[in-house]
């Protein structure tokens, strides 16, 4: 029985389930299933094999945050609720990354029928939402390597917008797109009091002044890693102008300083998705 345990728990994954309501996929392994899909806030409800002392419980769902709200304040309202249910303890909190998305980690420990079990929940900024992957299982054999797979294989979907002239531009699900003539503007969802925004197409024939700017993060466009100048926004001081230059095409990253390392991956990945007419 060990055996055919171990085999399940390291068997490759299956496929990506998705939910179409909330556009968030999940890749899942061999020997697991879903039990209910799409019902409200919840996106997926997964049972795996039976471990230790019971069936390891997953949920995935899609998590009320006020607006404006960031991963930090989300994870701690969150994790209040959480931390009422009695015998519940904390025992770990860290930040992590699902592909370029912020996420952190919670880890729990709870006593339920006498038997110890362990639990994990993950929020992820993921698309234009906030989603919790949470399991709760027997201590004595949780399986945590599955849950590492699963968290990492949460996915949002992305769609390709054309910037005429030059090529196109894949864009996550729930950002909005502004059209300016042959510039795409690219807006993320509220995530702090200061919108983020990426203007791209054709580059200027005038090259950028560059009074005041430093070097700003290397990013990829096109297949290659390029330098990029950085400067501070003249309106608003706590936001940073990222400019990026590369065969015809112009890229201005507007980032505000409280949402920078959330939200500066997932324009980077953006920009990694740039593919020019001849792709």
């Amino acid at each position: 029985m060990r055996w055919l345990i171990l085999l399940l728990l390291v068997a490759p994954a299956s496929r990506v389930e998705w939910s179409e309501s909330h556009e968030i996929g999940i890749l899942l392994p061999q020997g697991w299933k879903i039990v209910q899909r799409d019902r409200g806030h919840t996106s997926f409800v997964i049972e795996g094999p039976v471990l230790g002392d019971g069936i390891p419980h997953a949920e995935l769902h899609r998590v009320a945050a006020s607006e404006g709200a960031d991963l930090t304040a989300t994870t701690t309202k969150l994790l209040e609720s959480v931390g009422k249910r009695p015998g519940w303890s904390v025992t770990t909190r860290k930040r992590k990354r699902i592909g370029p998305w912020p996420a952190e980690r919670v880890g729990l420990t709870f006593t339920k029928d006498g038997i110890r079990g362990r639990a994990r929940f993950t929020v992820a900024w993921m698309g234009a939402h906030y989603f919790a992957l949470e399991m709760s299982a027997s201590a004595r054999m949780f399986p945590g390597g599955t849950f590492d797979r699963m968290e990492q294989s949460l996915q949002t979907r992305w769609s390709t917008r054309t910037v005429p002239a030059l090529g196109t531009v894949e864009v996550p699900a729930g950002w909005k797109v502004e059209r300016d003539g042959t510039t795409l503007g690219i807006v993320a969802p509220a995530m702090g009091a200061t919108p983020a925004k990426l203007r791209i197409g054709p580059a200027p024939e005038a090259p950028p002044r560059t009074d005041g700017t430093k070097a700003g993060p290397k990013l990829k466009l096109l297949g290659k890693t390029r330098e990029t100048l950085e400067t501070r926004e003249p309106i608003r001081g706590d936001v940073r102008a990222v400019l990026i230059r590369a065969a015809g095409w112009q890229g201005v990253l507007f980032l505000a300083d409280t949402t920078r390392e959330d939200l500066l991956p997932v324009f980077a990945e953006i920009l990694a998705r740039v593919r020019t007419l001849k792709d």
